[in-house]
């Protein structure tokens, strides 16, 4: 059984594009959140009182998304402008849906399949400590990401830490599902200092031989690695999408 440990740092990750410790980016201000916007703390924690993600919030949370993603270089690899990624950004701003209120409190822009999931983390300084390719998204509904940008709500985790992805798996209601690997990557870019917290599962990955996706940050280094679905760890918790 794979259990959760720390990233083989002595031998380096299968893949990796940026070499420095992906931190820095964050800690030297290269990539940073809004100072309109939330750090590591949910949408509901600093506005407790309000039903919903008023519009002027959310359209500042995306502007600050997309301006993160442009940082990264994902306009470019897309081959458009910034004026143009931002623009495509800012028309996915819809209004949380009632239903996701205090379940599913972070809008995040995923670029989905437009770009391999394996490329977008190694843009972003992820290293890759697992062979990427024996891993697929599995969804008992069948929900396939689609191939371009997108909007969706999710929480990140925090509420389900020391549960195993098996167990989330069993309890998601009917209108989520489990984070998969385009998700996690749109995740780090919503709240890019949310791994300083806890490390985060992604339910709907698979090997087919009883492991799932994580997301850390060890020591400094981000990376993409796999566990055990049956794994509890106080400092793992399992993300999941509003459907």
């Amino acid at each position: 059984m794979r259990r959760y440990g720390e990233f083989p740092t002595n031998q380096g990750p299968v893949e990796q594009l940026v070499i420095k410790p992906a931190r820095d980016l964050l800690v030297k201000g290269e990539v940073k959140d809004s100072g309109l916007i939330y750090t590591s703390k949910s949408i509901t924690a600093l506005h407790p009182k309000v039903e919903s993600l008023r519009e002027e919030a959310l359209q500042a949370e995306l502007e600050a998304q997309a301006a993160r993603y442009q940082r990264f270089g994902f306009p470019k690899r897309l081959e458009i402008s910034n004026g143009k990624f931002k623009d495509m950004v800012m028309r996915l701003a819809v209004p949380q849906p009632e239903a996701y209120r205090e379940r599913f409190d972070i809008p995040t822009v995923v670029i989905g399949k437009q770009i391999p999931a394996r490329e977008q983390y190694m843009m972003m300084g992820f290293g890759l400590y697992l062979e990427f390719h024996l891993f697929f998204n599995v969804d008992p509904k069948n929900y396939k990401t689609p191939y371009g940008l997108h909007l969706v709500w999710m929480q990140d985790g925090r509420k389900n830490l020391d549960k195993s992805v098996d167990q989330g798996r069993a309890e998601f209601s009917e209108d989520e599902r489990g984070e998969n690997y385009y998700d996690g990557a749109g995740l780090f870019v919503a709240r890019p200092h949310v791994l300083e917290d806890h490390s985060i599962n992604l339910p709907s990955t698979d090997d087919k031989s009883g492991n799932a996706l994580y997301l850390a940050s060890i020591k400094g280094f981000l990376g993409v690695s796999y566990a055990s679905t049956n794994n509890v760890d106080l400092k793992f918790g399992y993300a999941s999408v509003g459907r």
